[in-house]
């Protein structure tokens, strides 16, 4: 019990720290468009609508150039079918963004980096053995733009390599909308 209450005060006093220096901080929720190629001949695969919500915040390093990182849970469902026998794989990250920002003006800016993807699940709703679990580290580029003080929009793309063993070539297009504590 005492262990977790110092984790939980040391990770409360890091964020109150990191918000003082930090050009904003903010909340993410949205949605995403997942697509990916089967390894295994003959399979073909469909796109899914997924979640993604969590914590960014951007950091200045220059006038103009931020880094933004964060901490996001993200969906990264395939629906793959051969014949007519259809399985849905649900892989599930954490997601920490390692992302440089080019802050264009007061209201948006672009960014690109990677986000180091670490596995939280990976289920499979027709399969008789659930699939393994891996890391990833996609690569993303993306644009956030407010359009209130404290509101605005994050878009972005993704190119991943592999997801699990079954997949390769994943993308997704996804749009959060931000909640930021300026």
């Amino acid at each position: 019990m005492f262990q977790k209450l110092a984790v939980l005060t040391t990770a409360f006093v890091a964020l109150i720290s990191l918000n003082a220096s930090a050009q904003y901080m903010g909340v993410e929720l949205g949605i995403r468009q997942q697509a990916a190629d089967a390894v295994t001949a003959g399979v073909s695969t469909s796109t899914e609508m997924a979640y993604q919500f969590g914590l960014v915040g951007a950091f200045p390093m220059t006038e103009a150039l931020l880094f933004r990182s964060g901490f996001l849970y993200t969906q990264r469902p395939v629906t793959a079918k051969v014949g007519t026998v259809k399985s849905k794989f649900t892989y599930n990250y954490f997601d920490i963004p390692v992302t440089l920002m080019w802050k264009m003006n007061e209201f948006g800016g672009v960014y690109g980096g990677v986000n180091v993807a670490l596995a939280a699940s990976a289920d499979c709703d027709n399969c008789t053995t659930s699939p393994e679990k891996k890391g990833a580290m996609p690569v993303v580029i993306g644009g956030t733009f407010k359009f209130a003080p404290n509101f605005g929009v994050d878009v972005y793309y993704e190119a991943i390599g592999k997801i699990g063993e079954d997949f390769e070539k994943g993308s997704a297009v996804g749009a959060n909308l931000l909640i930021t504590f300026d």
